[in-house]
């Protein structure tokens, strides 16, 4: 994990933006570590631990959670912000959604994209929905494609969106071009 460069170029953005880095199982094994290594690289690069979200996939439910449900809370103490990543595709448990401190639940690809096609995924993204807002957390959709998938999500009161309707990935200073121009990003 890359994980110093990558909060370096994100300390340079505007706030609110935030940047999102990816954990595997591998990582979150050694707990400690991890948040040694979180901890260093914020103060060492200057970004705000609110401007961190950190994203896991529903595989994490395969590991002890005991020790995971501790250490996302001390991160969210810290103002660092959890993600459910990929959520819908794998192994969902709703006592683990309940324990571990989640900030945002992520809908996957593979059920955006059926959105206009398959009433049954419409309804399960539904139920997603507002099992995050039960539990008081940020909806996210990813790979938004298309005009008819945004406004499902938008009468959903999903309050973030990505996906090439969007934009296709840039580089940082296309990033940071485009969005000093432009206003809309996801609250954080």
């Amino acid at each position: 994990m890359a994980l110093p460069r990558k909060l370096s170029v994100a300390a340079q953005w505007p706030e609110p933006i935030a940047l999102s880095v990816n954990l595997s199982n591998l990582h979150l094994g050694n707990p400690g570590r991890l948040k040694h290594a979180i901890v260093k690289t914020l103060n060492d690069t200057g970004l705000a631990p609110n401007r961190l979200v950190l994203e896991i996939t529903e595989s994490v439910f395969l590991l002890d959670e005991s020790h995971l449900t501790p250490f996302f809370g001390e991160l969210r103490g810290m103002g660092i912000k959890i993600a459910l990543d990929d959520f819908g595709t794998g192994y969902s448990s709703l006592s683990l959604l309940q324990n571990i401190p989640f900030d945002e639940l992520k809908v996957d690809q593979s059920l955006i994209k059926q959105i206009g096609e398959n009433t049954k995924t419409e309804e399960s993204i539904k139920t997603i929905a507002k099992l995050g807002g039960l539990l008081e957390m940020t909806l996210v959709a990813e790979g938004v494609e298309n005009e008819r998938q945004l406004e499902f999500l938008r009468e959903l009161g999903c309050q973030c969106m990505q996906g090439y309707l969007y934009g296709a990935p840039v580089t940082n200073d296309r990033f940071l071009g485009k969005f000093t121009r432009e206003s809309e990003v996801c609250p954080v």
